[in-house]
C-alpha cells in the first residue's frame, strides 16, 4: 500500500487512497477508520495544504462511503464525502489561522533562545516574584539578538557573565545589570 501511495503524486489522490483503503486492511482490532482519517493528513501536511477534518461531516454519509467501497467497489459517494470534507476543512482552517492573526516574527527568530529562558525558570522552581526579577535583571540576549531586535531588552549590548546554556546549536550568554 505504502508503495502505491509514494507513486502518485498528487496529494489529494493519496490522502484519498489512505482513507479509502487503510481499514479495509484492518490493520488495528479497532479504530481503523480513525486511524485512516488521520493518516489521510501525512500526504497534505507534507505539502504545507490545509489538514483534512472531519467534524462537521454527516456520519451516515460517511458510513455509507466507507460501506459503498467495502461492499460495492464504488468510490464515487466516499469520495464526494471527501471532497466536501475537505472544503469545509480549508474554510474552519482559514477562519481560525485569521483569527490568529500572523505568527510573531520575534517568537519564531528567538524560539529556542525563549525556551533557555523558560527552562532557567521552570528549572530552578522559581515563583512568580523570582521570576519577574531575575528576567528584569536580565538586560539582554548575547551575539544572537539582531540590531533591530535591541528594543525588546532596553537598547542595550549586554556583557557576557559566564552563564552560558545550550538551546540545539545555539549557545546563549546572558547579562546581569
Amino acid at each position: 500500500m505504502l508503495a502505491i501511495v509514494a507513486a502518485v503524486r498528487d496529494p489529494f489522490e493519496q490522502s484519498f487512497f489512505i482513507m479509502a483503503h487503510l481499514p479495509y486492511l484492518q490493520p488495528f482490532d479497532d479504530e481503523n477508520k480513525r486511524c485512516s482519517r488521520l493518516a489521510a493528513n501525512i500526504p497534505l501536511v507534507q505539502r504545507n495544504l490545509c489538514p483534512l477534518s472531519f467534524v462537521d461531516v454527516d456520519r451516515e454519509m460517511y458510513t455509507a462511503g466507507v460501506l459503498g467501497v467495502y461492499e460495492l467497489g464504488r468510490m464515487d459517494l466516499l469520495h464526494d464525502v471527501f471532497v466536501w470534507a475537505y472544503q469545509r476543512s480549508c474554510s474552519r482552517y482559514a477562519a481560525i489561522r485569521q483569527s490568529l492573526g500572523q505568527p510573531d516574527p520575534f517568537r519564531l527568530r528567538y524560539r529556542e533562545l525563549i525556551g533557555v529562558f523558560v527552562q532557567e525558570v521552570v528549572g530552578k522552581n522559581m515563583g512568580k516574584a523570582d521570576a519577574s526579577n531575575w528576567i528584569g535583571q536580565v538586560s539582554c540576549l548575547v551575539d544572537n539578538v539582531k540590531a533591530q531586535d535591541m528594543k525588546f531588552y532596553g537598547g542595550k549590548k549586554a556583557k557576557p557573565l559566564g552563564f552560558k546554556a545550550a538551546a540545539g546549536t545555539t549557545q546563549v550568554s546572558l547579562s546581569w545589570d
